[in-house]
């Protein structure tokens, strides 16, 4: 046996050694379970949409509907008879393995009363022997039926919450396997680099060529720059999913709430003369280029003196602490303005935008670096633009981390890594490839290739019910 086919063996049995059982003893278990739940929202509507999952769907509809569902993927019409429950419907069948569950699959499609869909569901219950499915059941079974990993799963919930074109699209990169691709790239690395170090110690009486430490060390470094590229998406891709924080920093009077509603473009923050009117803290979002920034309203910085105003320049500060992106908002007439600019950036731990506002009521001549009127919508847009900027939002890529989870295991696997690499310098290789097998381990966590029932319960009790 070659070189290369004793990496591809050794690759087969790592992939396998890392496969954890506890998902499959508790799937076999819920399995035998026909699921049933409504798909489609709660509300008047055309159309209600149905699905069953499980062993006995078919059987189980072609009790209650007048057309046999016979041939997979095929539309037929008839009228569904559940108790006192009729209707007009259509129904499709989905044979096992090509399903959305990858169980055996029935989508009934009726007008949308949510009476109806009720007492069919429930009369299915009580007469079919189905199971009412709960939040993300059946995409828990395309998980554990190996229709998707644990981050095509997070796309599917990431689609169904989206409200913003690069929120679509980052979930979309999840669902369709972009992230698992580039999980599986790096894993990949991770099982030739333990390959090439445990087949001279597994297998001595084979020829099998030794590597060097310092061609190992080459393998690692390559990892370890691959882990640094994915774990640096995670910034942007959390904005991209949660989206842009953005607090609105001054002093009091400066026109933060004015230019809070100049943003929106509608009146959200009342504004008056009187300074100290804003006391709170007040979020709204807008959507610039497909992506949702959250803006923060808050009260004027100052030295305050009752209670009430220590609060609300409390919450200022911790606004500002929290804030992707703060924007200082300064009139434009105010002299010896460095200063308290100067004290914000201090408290700021995202990026800092200074705003001059008010500019209609000086020196038309003066030139502003960021210029803008609240009151006459001057330099909005401008603003906008910067705002995008300072985010950083703008460097998303199409695979990227995109929650806490995912970058946790990321890191941790980095870490790994780089224990693996001062291994090479102080211990034996065997050491290396144990650090190896804690980087590859972590990283399948990203995908649930190693996982916990618990981990899964996490991510899919977030899902809608029929999803």
């Amino acid at each position: 046996m070659d070189k290369s086919e004793r990496v591809s063996t050794i690759d087969k049995e790592e992939f396998f050694k890392y496969n954890d059982r506890d998902f499959k003893v508790k799937f076999m278990t819920d399995r035998e379970k026909t699921i049933i739940a409504i798909a489609t929202p709660a509300g008047t509507g055309a159309i209600g949409i149905i699905r069953i999952s499980g062993k006995n769907a078919r059987d189980g509809v072609n009790r209650i509907f007048s057309r046999k569902l016979t041939a997979p993927r095929r539309m037929e019409f008839g009228v569904i008879e559940a108790g006192d429950y009729r209707d007009e419907a259509m129904a499709v069948y989905f044979e096992e393995g090509k399903s959305y569950t990858g169980e055996e699959s029935v989508e009934i499609y009726c007008h949308g009363s949510y009476a109806l869909l009720n007492g069919i569901v429930d009369y299915a219950v009580d007469n079919l022997g189905f199971t009412y499915a709960e939040g993300g059941d059946f995409t828990a079974r395309a998980f554990m039926n190996g229709k998707m990993d644990l981050t095509e799963a997070e796309g599917v919930c990431d689609i169904i919450n989206a409200v913003t074109t690069a929120e679509l699209r980052g979930a979309f990169s999840l669902l369709t396997g972009g992230l698992r691709a580039r999980i599986e790239e790096i894993q990949q690395k991770i099982i030739t680099a333990r390959s090439v170090i445990e087949a001279p110690l597994d297998y001595p009486e084979e020829e099998v060529e030794e590597e060097t430490t310092e061609e190992v060390k080459k393998r690692i470094y390559e990892i370890k720059k691959e882990l640094g590229e994915l774990i640096s998406t995670y910034k942007s891709g959390r904005l991209i999913r949660d989206g842009v924080s953005v607090a609105l920093a001054g002093k009091p009077n400066a026109g933060k709430s004015s230019l809070m509603n100049a943003l929106l473009g509608y009146d959200r923050a009342i504004v008056t003369a009187e300074k100290g009117t804003t006391r709170d803290t007040l979020t709204e979002s807008y959507v610039y280029r497909g992506v949702r920034f959250n803006l923060t309203d808050t009260a004027g910085i100052r030295e305050a003196e009752s209670l009430p105003e220590k609060m609300g320049v409390e919450r200022a500060e911790n606004a500002v602490k929290q804030a992707d992106v703060t924007v200082i908002v300064i009139d434009a007439g105010e002299e010896n303005k460095e200063f308290f600019i100067d004290e914000i950036r201090k408290k700021a731990c995202g990026e800092v935008i200074v705003a001059e506002n008010k500019i209609d009521l000086y020196n038309k001549e003066k030139e502003f670096s960021l210029g803008v009127s609240a009151l006459k919508g001057t330099g909005t847009e401008e603003l906008k633009e910067a705002i995008f900027k300072a985010s950083g939002v703008g460097a998303v890529g199409a695979v990227s981390l995109n929650n806490a989870r995912q970058n946790a295991a990321a890191t941790e696997s980095y870490s790994a890594v780089l224990r693996a690499l001062d291994a090479c310098d102080e211990y034996t290789l065997d050491v290396v490839s144990m650090e190896l097998y804690e980087a590859f381990t972590a990283l399948g966590r990203i995908t649930g290739i190693t996982g916990s029932d618990a981990l899964a319960e996490e991510i899919f009790k977030n899902f809608c019910v029929g999803k």
